[in-house]
């Protein structure tokens, strides 16, 4: 019984938090005309959306790499890596990640 609960929690999340029915799966439901449409305009932009992840990731893999040669060429001695961490400009960053 504590499975079978266990497993039907994270449908309550699928439910939705509004009871009011102007929004709803047929918005992209391809047998409708503009559901079609909407589906086509949602997946013309997946291309742009996983290039743009990959770019954020090969940008960040390099940058993890200078680090790493800084370090390993003792331009930046491993015991101060973090004193020369701009902390400021790291919670600035962060604090946009929701925007």
């Amino acid at each position: 019984m504590k499975k079978t609960l266990i497993l039907l929690l994270p449908l309550l999340a699928l439910a939705g938090c509004s009871s009011s029915s102007t929004w709803g799966w047929y918005v992209i439901n391809p047998m409708t005309a503009s559901g079609w449409v909407n589906v086509k305009f949602l997946i013309s932009g997946m291309g742009d959306t996983i290039l743009i992840s990959v770019i954020a990731a090969v940008i960040s893999i390099a940058l993890g790499l200078v680090v790493v040669a800084y370090v390993l060429a003792k331009i930046v001695p491993l015991s101060e890596l973090y004193t020369h961490i701009e902390w400021p400009v790291v919670v600035l960053l962060g604090s946009m990640i929701p925007l």
